[in-house]
């Protein structure tokens, strides 16, 4: 093969190293769809989501926040989540929901604590990106709504509140 771009190799010692790498990345993946899928409120999000694509999306996410190889092609996080905060009330609690659930992931894989405060530091860093000052009006969310409980209130599959 072709040898590494300078920027291509983990940097020595980043969070990615230290979380176990690849192998590591794709463990903590599977356990916390497990249990964002298995969460009431936060599995509408995915449905119709094929969920190997998106699987493959956070990591490649995860792997470029916590300084592996590789750079993230993705869309902005706010493009990204500007449909699920237009179409289906997605909101600051959802986002804690899943941080939750990040948590809860990297407990139960027994990652040391610093690298797990590092993990959840560099997490939280991304809720300003995804819901900016006047995210609502950005993203084109509905006139009135106050965070969006209305839908949390809604049985799963329904379709979002008209305008």
């Amino acid at each position: 093969g072709h040898p590494p771009l300078p920027d291509g190799a983990p940097a020595p010692g980043s969070l990615y190293e230290r979380l176990g790498g690849s192998a590591a990345v794709e463990a903590a993946v599977e356990e916390f769809y497990q249990r964002v899928l298995g969460d009431k409120q936060l599995a509408p999000f995915f449905e119709g989501v094929p969920m190997g694509k998106q699987k493959k999306k956070q990591m490649a996410f995860m792997t470029y926040a916590f300084g592996g190889s590789g750079a993230y092609s993705g869309k902005d996080l706010f493009v990204a989540h500007k449909h699920l905060i237009r179409d289906k009330g997605l909101h600051e609690g959802h986002f804690d929901l899943v941080a939750g659930h990040l948590d809860a992931t990297l407990s139960a894989l027994a990652v040391p604590q610093d690298v797990h405060a590092e993990v959840m530091s560099t997490v939280a860093g991304t809720r300003a990106v995804i819901f900016p000052p006047g995210w609502k009006e950005l993203a084109g969310g509905r006139q009135g709504q106050q965070g969006g409980e209305e839908d949390d209130l809604l049985p799963a599959g329904h379709p979002p509140l008209p305008d």
